[in-house]
């Protein structure tokens, strides 16, 4: 009786999955708070149209509004 040779099994390819590269997100980037001594924005009041918001060295909303004292017109920084 005559045996068959077998042929020897091949071998499985093994391939390396690549990894999917995550998406990097856009940020928005902070504006940053100038901490001094003074709570309100830095910049004066007088120098920004009145309505204009602004956040101060406290971290809050200010809005610079308008006043009239003694005849003059005066802005200030009033918390919103």
């Amino acid at each position: 009786m005559i045996m068959a040779k077998k042929k020897p099994l091949a071998k499985k390819k093994t391939t390396t999955r690549k990894r999917k590269t995550p998406s990097k997100k856009t940020t928005t980037k902070k504006k940053p708070v100038y901490k001094g001594k003074r709570p309100s924005p830095s910049i004066s009041a007088t120098a920004v149209k009145t309505g204009t918001k602004r956040r101060g060295g406290s971290g809050k909303m200010y809005v610079a509004k308008a006043y009239v004292v003694n005849g003059k017109k005066v802005q200030r920084w009033v918390k919103a």
